[in-house]
């Protein structure tokens, strides 16, 4: 006995269908997840060129940076340290590809003296944190989705 014969030409559509959308979601974190490595890097390193600028301008150097007014650590956007702005413009142009209002960066100067004054003299440690909220593409399908990025550097002033 014969059955009779189906058409078929539509499930290869719908099978390419299936497939594509799956393909270009895993495509998209793929992105996503190379762009979160970037800006990852490049927040430690932005770190890092913050932690060079404050070693060499020490209270030695004619335009000393830091340290922090009040306590050890500070914003480095404000004028809570001498010169915590230049620390930022350091760090800043090692952050391309992200919006430099929503960078934060937090300079410190953790060692104290015997009056219990942060310095920020010679052989003294300062630390640069930079952080920023990384925001995925595929956020569209996955709201809130939203990882705090950091890079951190920790050097002795040398000037």
């Amino acid at each position: 006995m014969l059955r009779p014969v189906r058409d078929q030409a539509g499930q290869s559509l719908v099978e390419f269908s299936l497939m594509f959308v799956t393909f270009m979601f895993v495509m998209a974190g793929i992105f996503d997840f190379s762009r979160a490595i970037y800006y990852y890097n490049s927040l430690s390193e932005a770190a890092r060129a913050g932690a060079r600028y404050a070693i060499v301008h020490g209270e030695n150097a004619t335009s000393a940076a830091g340290p922090c007014t009040s306590g050890a650590s500070c914003d480095c956007s404000d004028s809570a340290a001498p010169n915590a702005t230049a620390i930022r413009t350091a760090v800043l142009t090692r952050t391309q590809g992200m919006d430099p209002g929503t960078i934060i960066t937090t300079c410190s100067w953790p060692d104290q003296n015997t009056a219990g004054t942060y310095r920020n003299a010679r052989n003294r440690r300062v630390k640069v944190t930079v952080a920023y909220t990384y925001q995925p593409i595929l956020t569209a399908f996955i709201p809130d989705a939203t990882i705090t990025l950091q890079g951190e550097a920790t050097s002795f002033i040398q000037f």
